[in-house]
């Protein structure tokens, strides 16, 4: 079941048909190092810092019951998403640093489940690319009041691509919430 939200930070289809009238995503991996947000005219007053992202330790949590909660967290993350649609850029200036809160909120749930042992570098990526997508939703929320933003600059694209390879780690880990657009 697809949900009807702008996945990310509202960054998807429906929001880059306002800016450009079309987006792309592209197949490389973003890294820190690479990240556009260094690249982001001065409007920005902060890099985002390289995720760590450490996967918490204990009793894992079984591969079904692990699956089961972050679906979960996700699930409720997406709805909330749904509730905070944005129809132009004076939209999205307004409702961005609400998704940023629920963006943030989310991750912080799913960094407490301790995945199954062999799921660990998995989840350390998944938990990084989320650390990346809230970082540059916080980025662009900022970035979108300032004159000449577009959907179609660097920074917008780095957050979509880290939610892309958030759902790509969700999706090939059999997640069906968190591999959702």
């Amino acid at each position: 079941m697809s949900r009807p939200y702008l996945p990310s930070l509202v960054l998807t289809a429906s929001m880059l048909a306002i800016a450009s009238g079309c987006g792309g995503s592209s197949s490389s991996k973003t890294t820190a190092q690479s990240h556009p947000a260094a690249s982001t005219p001065s409007v920005l007053t902060e890099e985002p810092a390289p995720p760590v992202v450490k996967v918490r330790t204990g009793k894992p949590l079984p591969r079904a019951q692990w699956i089961a909660k972050a679906d979960a967290i996700c699930a409720h993350l997406s709805d909330q998403l749904a509730a905070t649609r944005a129809k132009s850029l004076r939209d999205l200036a307004r409702v961005l640093p609400q998704v940023v809160v629920y963006e943030r909120t989310a991750l912080g749930e799913l960094a407490q489940l301790i995945p199954p042992a062999r799921e660990t570098r998995d989840w350390q990526q998944f938990l990084a690319s989320g650390q990346l997508w809230a970082q540059d939703s916080a980025l662009v929320a900022k970035a979108v009041q300032a004159p000449g933003f577009t959907l179609a600059s660097p920074l917008p694209k780095a957050a979509n691509h880290a939610h892309e390879n958030l759902m790509a780690v969700a999706k090939r880990n059999g997640f069906k919430d968190c591999a959702e657009p």
